[in-house]
């Protein structure tokens, strides 16, 4: 059981984590959204308990997540966000409300993942994303704006449903379709 953030940090920081892998290393074989869907489902599908907007794009995801997110709470409502990469710590990736979540609150996802993690075999980012999505389930969001991580499929966001996309700026290699192998319903999520 994780008592500390220290202690979940040593753990997931010792797996797969492709934000830190140039991209020249990344195959696009090594991406597989079976791991996100098994860890989805051995948490109980926690991303079918709320509505999430897909933000993609090349530039712009975290500032239009940013805006979304004030727009939604200014109406009243419930919101999580999930972005990467952090800039300072790694509870910026996930939000409620506007705020970095609670490291308790954070610690208390991870020991509900914990048991799995052997199993399955989640990369680092696929852990974050399972982490937003269970704390978004228990903080009830009316809504979570979920940034697209390295671009395309790798980011293990086609577990989630979207009830709508949001599309920053997108590079012209982007929209040529050559990010994410050539798959351009991939970027366009």
């Amino acid at each position: 059981m994780y008592r500390t953030l220290s202690q979940v940090m040593n753990d997931i920081g010792r797996r797969t984590n492709y934000e830190r892998m140039p991209p020249r290393t990344r195959k696009s074989r090594m991406f597989n959204l079976d791991r996100m869907r098994a860890l989805m489902k051995a948490l109980g599908n926690p991303e079918s308990s709320f509505r999430s907007i897909h933000i993609g794009g090349t530039k712009g995801k975290g500032s239009t997540a940013l805006m979304l997110e004030k727009i939604l709470l200014c109406s009243g409502k419930t919101v999580g966000a999930f972005t990467s990469p952090h800039l300072v710590h790694v509870l910026e990736r996930i939000r409620i409300g506007g705020r970095p979540v609670e490291e308790k609150v954070f610690i208390r996802s991870m020991n509900r993942m914990r048991k799995v993690f052997d199993r399955i075999r989640p990369t680092f980012f696929e852990i974050m994303n399972a982490a937003a999505f269970l704390i978004f389930q228990e903080e009830k969001v009316d809504w979570a704006l979920v940034e697209v991580g390295l671009g395309d499929l790798e980011a293990g966001l086609g577990a989630l449903p979207p009830a709508g996309p949001g599309l920053a700026f997108v590079a012209q290699v982007h929209a040529l379709g050559q990010a994410a192998g050539g798959h351009r319903a991939a970027v366009a999520g």
